[in-house]
C-alpha cells in the first residue's frame, strides 16, 4: 500500500479490536517520503500509553525522511466537554503537549486547538496569552491559512520548531470541498459555513475543514 496508517483513541492500539469509537487522531504517512517506517520505529512509548482523562487526545510518530533526517509528527486535539468546559482545563492539555515535546529537534503539531481568535475577550485564556504561551516554549506562532475550519470560527493550527511553514505557498489552505457531497436536508443537524457548505452533524460525518500546509525541513 501507498500509506503507512496509524490511529490512536486514548488507549493502546489492539489490532483485534479495529472498530473504535469516540474522537481520536489518525496520521497516514505517505512511504515514497520516508525510509523503512515500521510500527516499531515511530509510535513513541508516550503516545501508546493510557492517556489520563486531564489530558488531550494525541498521537506522536517519530519518522525517518529519505533524506535522513528525523521528524517528529504529533496530531492532537484539545478535549473539551464536561470539566474541560474549563478555560484553565484547555491551557493545561496544551501545557501538556508543550512541554511534553520540548526536547525534540524537529517537530510539527497539529490538530484541534478547540481555540482561536475568536477567544480573544476571555479574560483567563485569551488567544494572545496562548500564543505566548506556546513561544516561550520555542514554537513557532500558530498557523493557519486563511478562511474557517469549524462553524465560523478557526480552530484547527499548526505549530512547529526546526521546521518552517512556507506561509506563501498555494498549498495552503482549510478545504470545505469534501461537503459537495453532503444533501441539504433541512431536518438533519448541521449548519452553513462561510464558504457555502452545508456540514452535516447527523450521521457523524467530518465537521471541520481539511487543513493543508507546506512545510521546510
Amino acid at each position: 500500500t501507498k500509506y503507512n496508517i496509524y490511529s490512536y483513541n486514548g488507549t493502546p492500539y489492539d489490532a483485534s479490536k479495529p472498530n473504535k469509537t469516540g474522537n481520536g487522531v489518525f496520521v497516514a504517512l505517505n512511504k515514497s517520503r520516508f525510509f523503512n517506517p515500521t510500527l516499531e520505529n515511530m509510535i513513541q512509548e508516550r503516545s501508546t500509553q493510557k492517556i489520563e482523562k486531564e489530558n488531550p487526545n494525541f498521537l506522536a510518530i517519530r519518522a525517518q525522511l529519505l533524506s535522513g533526517k528525523y521528524i517528529t509528527l504529533v496530531g492532537m486535539r484539545i478535549r473539551i466537554g464536561g470539566k474541560n468546559e474549563v478555560i484553565t482545563e484547555r491551557k493545561e492539555q496544551l501545557e501538556y503537549i508543550l512541554e511534553s515535546f520540548k526536547d525534540d529537534e524537529n517537530i510539527i503539531i497539529v490538530g484541534d486547538f478547540n481555540n482561536g481568535p475568536h477567544w480573544e475577550k476571555e479574560s483567563a485564556w485569551n488567544w494572545e496569552k496562548i500564543k505566548k504561551l506556546i513561544s516561550s516554549k520555542n514554537f513557532s506562532t500558530p498557523y493557519s491559512p486563511k478562511g474557517t475550519s469549524w462553524k465560523y470560527a478557526t480552530l484547527d493550527w499548526i505549530i512547529t520548531k526546526g521546521v518552517s511553514v512556507d506561509k506563501e505557498s498555494s498549498y495552503n489552505k482549510l478545504h470545505w470541498d469534501f461537503a459537495r457531497h453532503y444533501e441539504k436536508e433541512y431536518f438533519v443537524d448541521g449548519y452553513q459555513v462561510p464558504e457555502g457548505y452545508f456540514i452535516r452533524n447527523t450521521p457523524t460525518y467530518p465537521d471541520h475543514a481539511i487543513l493543508t500546509v507546506e512545510v521546510k525541513l
